[in-house]
């Protein structure tokens, strides 16, 4: 923050988009594929990332035999194991300190 009190860094879209990358690369690099479609808002200082798709084979075939509770809870798990790098991925790219995360 400069003496004026505003926040300086990469252009607000830059910065979004370095969100969306680093979920999606971090996902990559667990899932072994990452989601299809990531978009980041920022609205008063809240960052929202909407991935979508990137499910793995045995995902897929859990949904469509209608196990869906079971993939959304090893992945509920996952990202509760990740929270940390979540968290880094956003800080890095806003340069703020996550205050709450939600997935």
């Amino acid at each position: 923050m400069s003496p004026d009190g505003v926040i300086h860094g990469p252009p607000r879209g830059e910065m979004l988009a370095q969100i969306s990358t680093g979920l999606v690369q971090l996902h990559s690099r667990y899932y072994g594929r990452g989601p299809t479609k990531a978009k980041t808002h920022m609205v008063d200082g809240t960052v929202v990332c909407i991935l979508r798709g990137g499910f793995t084979t045995v995902e897929r075939t859990l949904i469509e035999t209608g196990q869906v509770e079971s993939v959304y809870l090893m992945r509920r798990s996952f990202q509760q194991a990740m929270e940390q790098e979540f968290r880094r991925i956003v800080e890095a790219a806003t340069g703020r300190i996550v205050i709450a995360y939600m997935s």
